[in-house]
């Protein structure tokens, strides 16, 4: 549940890119109906990735219209995300693979790295950022949280530095609800653990919570997790205790509840602190589309907002995602394919009697994933990409 660690500031999809050049478009594949809900279809389309390349690609979630797609390689001994472009809703590649890895969109805009300094391109794949910054986050209410001589500030689109660089850390969201959280290093703990000192700014760059908490999350439905001397509470915007700091970890408030700790369980809170589900779980996720994810050694399946268990008990699955636009992602016990059920806890996709799937989350209405079939004849199986798009009916 922690916020801030010696690697959250780091581009998660960092790349270095040849000159931004648009793919060239092809006719469009007429899209599959694959699943017919209750006024809903569920439509697939071929991924077309230009073919004539032997490589298996690996895809980020869509964003804004958009999803990255490179291959796995092996640099200095690490595996990473390479050769990489942007497809459509149509499968189409609109960005030509040109990337070491590639980012998602944010307010029109993807962080990406050319010579080890990162710059940011647009939807059309053109360079709007230079390529001058050590690390970019994504764009959140007009700021982007950028690195430059070792130490985080806050650009704008135009690369104006609106907030000068002084800290040693900002939180990857970068801002939310107005503020962003920072930090600064303090040293290291007995673990060898580099330590921070946590607080908030607001776009001026003025604090609202002082540079003087252990760690803390970002600000959500109004109300921010921050830890002070081992224990976790709520700070509300003006920096004022709002709950108490009583509890042994904290997330952020979703749904108008937020996950707490205490005893070694977790249990989730309402805004003014009560206990609405008591501390009995091993783990929680977040509240969306009315339910949570909980695991403790008698339950595995979703809870309201109540406490109350909706759908499974003992899942058939090896990990459970929170819901995203009515679906969620669950994980199979081989620890590699997947399947999507509704807020029902009916499959949607996936469990296939041939066939086994790869996808990611769905965001905007579009998943993309890989699908495995036995090979005609012969031992192992044939891969395929799609695009899974939520048509909903007029």
């Amino acid at each position: 549940m922690k916020k801030f660690s010696a690697a959250f500031t780091a581009l998660i999809l960092c790349f270095a890119l040849a000159p931004p050049t648009l793919a060239a478009k092809k006719d469009a594949v007429a899209p599959e109906i694959v699943y017919e809900g209750e006024g809903y279809q569920i439509t697939r389309t071929p991924v077309d990735l230009g073919g004539g390349e032997d490589f298996v690609p690996v895809f980020s979630e869509f964003s804004e219209g958009l999803a990255a797609v490179g291959e796995n390689v092996i640099v200095n001994g690490r595996m990473q995300v390479a050769n990489a472009g942007y497809i459509d809703s149509t499968g189409r590649l609109v960005i030509e693979r040109q990337f070491d890895s590639a980012g998602n969109f944010s307010e029109g805009l993807a962080a990406v790295m050319k010579d080890g300094l990162c710059g940011m391109i647009d939807r059309a794949g053109n360079l709007v950022v230079p390529y001058e910054y050590e690390y970019l986050c994504d764009s959140n209410e007009g700021l982007i949280a950028a690195m430059k001589g070792g130490k985080f500030g806050f650009i704008n689109r135009d690369n104006e530095v609106v907030i000068p660089f002084k800290w040693d850390a900002v939180a990857n969201d970068g801002f939310m609800e107005g503020f962003a959280s920072v930090a600064n290093a303090t040293g290291y703990d007995a673990n060898g653990h580099k330590t921070y000192k946590c607080g908030v700014i607001d776009k001026s760059g003025e604090y609202v919570v002082p540079l003087e908490y252990g760690d803390l999350h970002v600000y959500s439905e109004s109300l921010i997790p921050v830890e002070k001397k081992g224990k976790w509470g709520f700070l509300d915007k003006r920096g004022k205790t709002k709950i108490a700091f009583k509890f042994e970890d904290a997330g952020i408030f979703s749904e108008g509840l937020a996950a707490v700790k205490m005893g070694g369980k977790w249990g989730f809170v309402n805004r003014n602190g009560k206990i609405v589900v008591p501390f009995v779980y091993d783990s929680v996720g977040s509240f969306s589309n009315g339910l949570a994810w909980a695991v403790n050694d008698l339950f595995f399946g979703y809870i309201d907002a109540s406490g109350e268990a909706q759908m499974g008990g003992d899942m058939d699955a090896y990990a459970i995602s929170g819901f995203r636009e009515g679906f969620a992602w669950c994980l199979n016990y081989d620890g590699e394919t997947s399947f999507i059920i509704d807020t029902e806890g009916k499959v949607v996709l996936g469990r296939h009697e041939t066939e086994e799937y790869q996808f990611s989350q769905f965001n905007g209405g579009l998943s993309v994933a890989a699908v495995y079939r036995p090979a005609e004849g012969q031992n192992g199986y044939t891969t395929d990409f799609y695009v899974y798009e939520i048509v909903y009916a007029p």
